[in-house]
């Protein structure tokens, strides 16, 4: 039976677990060993593995920062299930324990950007309450959805959020190619030798 574990920092073998096997699921998406010791240093919390004995078969990875107007951003940066192990549940599985580790965290609202032709991952989002908000032409290396869980009522002044710099933050940029999301990561983490990649994706 497949279990949610959450990542522990007690060991940190984890990492090169997790990271193994994004590159093996999907090879698209980053390998910076720096970019995943940098997020999971600073919100462990926000990282739960999928899995079926020793063997890793899914993970989510999320982030929360303060967005404009002081608001708290939470970010699902990363949703990946083995192929054979999809259409199942699990993702929605990962994505409601995300969500739940943010309201946890005290997010605001949640944000994720998914390709449009994802269809099955906009269904999950969809059915867990996230809405299509803007029409991004490169979010996540191909015309994307960025969609939003709202967990406070908002003003129409913070529910603005069409600036560029403001579509380049959503959903918090670490996975996504936001080069402004680096100053967030208070891991202490060595960014001179890091480039962002842009090949963030959900699946």
């Amino acid at each position: 039976m497949v279990q949610l574990v959450p990542y522990s920092t007690a060991d940190p073998t984890k990492i090169d677990a997790i990271r193994a096997f994004v590159i093996k699921t999907d090879p698209t998406l980053p390998s910076n060993m720096w970019l995943y010791r940098c997020t999971l240093h600073s919100w462990p919390q926000l990282c739960f593995m999928a899995m079926d004995g020793e063997a890793i078969v899914g993970v989510v990875i999320s982030t929360v920062q303060i967005h404009h107007n002081n608001m708290l951003r939470g970010g699902i940066m990363l949703l990946l299930v083995r192929k054979d192990y999809r259409s199942c549940g699990l993702g929605r599985r990962l994505v409601a324990q995300a969500v739940e580790s943010l309201i946890d965290a005290d997010a605001d609202e949640i944000s994720i950007v998914t390709k449009t032709t994802n269809t099955n991952a906009i269904k999950i989002y969809e059915r867990l309450g996230f809405i299509r908000t803007k029409l991004l032409p490169n979010g996540g290396g191909g015309q994307s959805w960025r969609m939003m869980l709202l967990l406070e009522p908002l003003t129409e002044e913070l529910w603005d959020c069409s600036s560029e710099d403001c579509a380049e933050a959503c959903g918090c940029g670490l996975f996504s190619g936001s080069a402004g999301s680096l100053s967030s990561c208070n891991s202490g983490c060595d960014h001179e030798n890091g480039q962002h990649e842009t090949s963030y994706r959900t699946t």
